[in-house]
């Protein structure tokens, strides 16, 4: 009797845990059934286990002209916290473009460089303009060159181009001393 119940409290814990994964896999089952309300209450559910993906997933849902932006913020913070570098590329958006709210360049450019730091090429493009450009840092093209290369490193056609110019500029700088 006590073995048994052992083996069902067991049980009951494996299936637990597996439940994250279900919610995920279920939510997107019913996405590619173009059943988007279904979709979204999965979603939900695995993103209050602490599922990075469908925190992120909710905060696309949300992140729409007509959407509830500060659902997306919150959900997007969620993910972002996690790690998931697209959330953090579209917190740092949210804050850039003042997308539903005021344009918060701190929160922008903090969100921008955690994301640059973990790979993400929007993330080091944009970090790289606001370098640039000075805009809420001091201006540094050295910073500035260094993040357009990272970005143009993993094909990101505008890094490229700008990475481009500014080593032009170098040059130049260079020649003329």
């Amino acid at each position: 009797m006590k073995r048994r119940l052992i083996i069902t409290v067991t049980s009951l814990l494996s299936l637990a845990a597996s439940d994250k994964i279900n919610y995920l896999d279920m939510a997107l089952k019913a996405q590619e059934s173009k059943n988007q309300a279904e979709a979204y209450r999965y979603f939900v559910k695995a993103g209050e286990q602490g599922n990075a993906i469908a925190q992120y997933q909710i905060g696309l849902l949300h992140d729409s002209p007509w959407g509830d932006h500060e659902k997306a913020v919150k959900w997007y913070t969620k993910a972002a916290n996690q790690g998931h570098t697209k959330a953090q590329f579209s917190l740092a958006y949210f804050y850039h473009r003042g997308r539903g709210g005021e344009v918060d360049y701190s929160l922008a450019f903090k969100w921008y460089t955690i994301g640059a730091e973990h790979g993400e090429a929007y993330c080091q493009y944009n970090l790289a303009n606001f370098y640039k450009n000075g805009v809420g840092v001091k201006q540094d093209d050295n910073l500035a060159f260094k993040w357009y290369t990272r970005a143009a490193e993993q094909g990101h056609k505008q890094a490229q181009e700008k990475a481009s110019k500014l080593k032009e500029k170098f040059s130049t700088r260079i020649e003329q001393i």
